[in-house]
């Protein structure tokens, strides 16, 4: 593939977490849905060979046809490198009764899980949808406004224009990647009640090519449609690592003096097992293609398939 081809949906650095750097590349374990045959494949690959699809973020309406792609590897790409390491680093190493996220913290890490909500191809592909159909419409009303002052020969220009086929991604990725708009998610995100958890099980923590997972309080499944991330009953997990991950949920939901409420790493040992595999099913459940394991395991499920 030429440059740029591999536009990853799930930024490569943070996928390196969850990966095992070998001689040139991290490699990572892969379960990958084939949604026209309903079946899952398990492999290992390296990081930069999987969470991807070739020049999804291309707008040829731009003169840069690489535009989003340079935009996400020049602005967010970094945040997953030294800032999401030094966060890792700081959790792992703590006193686990006294430690707390600092705001900086917390503001890049919802500034992380804002991104990547907004960049999720099945979101951008219905908001680009949507825009479209809007599109007539806008015509229709411009056309009555100005009935007076336009010609007859404008008018048939007006009616039969179209914008080239990838402009509404255009736009609704320029909406997506607003810096007010992340600033909006960012914020909703830091008025949420944080929970991190330390994994010291032999299970490790799962994520995928859409790894910040929405639940409805209650019943548990991921939401797919509506990402209602300020919605009381909408809660929110994102994995740092195989041993760390966050929990996002609503101030609402505390009973007691809400100010003073400033939640411990909980480690999670042998008795929380169940609740580890069911963050696992999310992310399984909740991705677009792809589910990420730690490459030990993944040869460990292969050779236990294979009889080895």
């Amino acid at each position: 593939m030429g440059e740029y081809e591999k536009q990853h949906i799930v930024p490569q650095a943070y996928l390196n977490r969850f990966g095992t750097k070998g001689r040139k590349k991290y490699r990572i374990g892969v379960f990958q849905k084939d949604a026209g045959q309903g079946t899952v494949k398990e492999f290992c690959n390296s990081v930069d060979n999987v969470g991807y699809i070739r020049n999804y973020y291309d707008v040829s309406c731009r003169d840069d046809v690489k535009h989003w792609e340079h935009y996400y590897a020049n602005n967010l790409e970094p945040l997953y490198g030294d800032r999401l390491g030094s966060i890792i680093s700081s959790i792992t190493l703590a006193n686990r009764e006294n430690y707390y996220l600092s705001r900086e913290d917390q503001f890049n890490l919802a500034t992380m899980m804002s991104a990547q909500i907004l960049r999720f191809p099945p979101l951008i592909d219905r908001w680009s949808h949507e825009a479209k159909k809007m599109f007539p419409g806008i015509k229709n009303n411009l056309l009555r406004s100005h009935e007076s002052s336009i010609t007859k020969k404008d008018k048939q220009r007006l009616h039969s224009f179209q914008f080239p086929s990838d402009f509404y991604k255009d736009l609704v990725l320029g909406v997506a990647t607003n810096q007010k708009r992340l600033e909006y998610y960012s914020e909703v995100l830091l008025s949420r009640i944080w929970c991190v958890f330390y994994n010291s099980t032999d299970i490790p923590f799962m994520t995928s090519d859409n790894p910040v997972v929405l639940c409805e309080l209650g019943k548990g499944k991921p939401i797919y449609e509506n990402y209602g991330i300020a919605n009381v009953d909408t809660t929110i997990y994102y994995p740092l690592s195989p041993k760390i991950m966050l929990q996002l949920f609503s101030d609402k939901l505390i009973l007691g003096d809400k100010e003073s409420f400033k939640p411990k790493i909980r480690v999670l040992g042998e008795r929380e097992r169940d609740f580890i595999l069911q963050c696992n099913k999310r992310q399984f459940e909740h991705c677009y293609r792809e589910t990420f394991v730690p490459l030990p395991l993944m040869r460990q499920i292969l050779a236990d398939r294979d009889g080895l």
